[in-house]
């Protein structure tokens, strides 16, 4: 059987646990391992997330990565009325959930090295109307996810801000 680490990981048993690194130049948390330079750019070839395998914690490093995405201040359902917008000079990663089963999601932003940002849209060529989550850090912002829709969530910053942070994706009860 598959272990817990990416196919492009090396994994170090440890006493009770293991450590896994992304391999090759690749980045990631090391149970997701991804090409910096290509994979997650777009929505396009976002990152893809596995239901089965939730709750999980993602490493992201958005160093690097182009502006391809921002969401406009006042649009995003959790944060109506906020002046913030996200993205305008960052570079952002993109990852892609399609859900099995309708339930809801909850997004957490934890230990980022910068002010990043999180949205979550089903349309990355209408951020602004399809934003149905936003959070920073420390945030937690939850969405309703129908089976067989796709929804992305946009890693980015507020203005030129590029880093790491953990993100968890929790299916509620």
């Amino acid at each position: 059987s598959p272990g817990p680490c990416d196919a492009d990981a090396a994994c170090t048993n440890t006493a009770g646990s293991f450590t896994c690194t992304c391999t090759g130049g690749l980045a990631g948390n090391g149970e997701i391992c991804h090409d910096p330079a290509t994979t997650g750019e777009t929505c396009g070839d976002a990152i893809v997330l596995d239901q089965a395998e939730l709750p999980k914690t993602f490493a992201v490093d958005t160093t690097g990565t182009n502006n391809d995405y921002q969401m406009s201040a006042n649009v995003c359902a959790s944060i109506t009325g906020s002046s913030y917008s996200a993205g305008s000079s960052s570079g952002d990663l993109v990852y892609s959930f399609t859900p099995t089963t309708d339930a809801t999601f909850q997004v957490t932003m934890i230990d980022a090295s910068v002010d990043l940002a999180f949205y979550v849209v089903t349309d990355c060529a209408n951020i602004d109307t399809t934003c149905l989550s936003h959070g920073d850090l420390p945030d937690q912002n939850t969405f309703d996810g129908v089976a067989g829709t796709t929804y992305f969530i946009v890693v980015d910053g507020y203005t030129t801000g590029e880093g790491t942070f953990d993100f968890e994706l929790t299916q509620l009860p």
